[in-house]
């Protein structure tokens, strides 16, 4: 009997969890994401083909949910790159212990970080990983392009990556610019 209550409470607990993101989700998906229509629409590329890609996880390291907006999965019917970079980058907005007062701050993705817990980057990648320095455990890794980089790495160097750990709505730089040298057969 004990076993089954546990259950039934992870189960009840999961499923609100889960609606909340739910009900998150929607808030940003009907009511902030209108404007990218409205864009494909002005620019000629016909309508809104797919929505930006969404992921809930913890960065922060505190075991509450944040979002990551990529908006390069936003397609127009006839451009496929209107909210990507041209060299296969993209931009992304980071909203730390996400909340729907967060959202409803968010009007556009070329915005500057607009507020406490929420970041806009413009980059290549990003990466979720572990950082085996301690004290800290997750961290974001971000990739830049090769021409921003060469001066560090030389002729060698396919890109760089830096570190950001995320505590709270705090950002810190634990490493930056760190070279990635080409691959063979690059």
């Amino acid at each position: 009997m004990k076993y089954i209550l546990t259950l039934l409470l992870i189960i009840f607990f999961f499923n609100k969890s889960y609606a909340l993101e739910k009900s998150i989700l929607s808030e940003v998906l009907y009511d902030k994401f209108q404007f990218l229509n409205n864009y494909c629409q002005e620019e000629g590329h016909g309508n809104l083909k797919s929505y930006p890609g969404i992921t809930f996880t913890d960065i922060s390291n505190d075991y509450i949910k944040d979002l990551i907006i990529d908006w390069s999965g936003a397609l127009c019917e006839e451009s496929y790159s209107a909210f990507a970079g041209g060299t296969g980058g993209s931009h992304y907005t980071i909203l730390i212990n996400v909340s729907e007062d967060q959202i409803k701050k968010i009007s556009g993705m070329y915005e500057e970080n607009i507020s406490e817990g929420i970041f806009n980057f413009w980059t290549q990648a990003i990466n979720i990983t572990f950082y085996n320095k301690s004290p800290y455990a997750t961290v974001l890794e971000l990739f830049s392009h090769r021409i921003g980089c060469e001066d560090i790495g030389g002729p060698n160097t396919g890109s760089c990556k830096s570190i950001l750990y995320f505590n709270g709505k705090n950002l810190e730089i634990l490493e930056t610019r760190i070279p990635i040298p080409f691959l063979k057969g690059e």
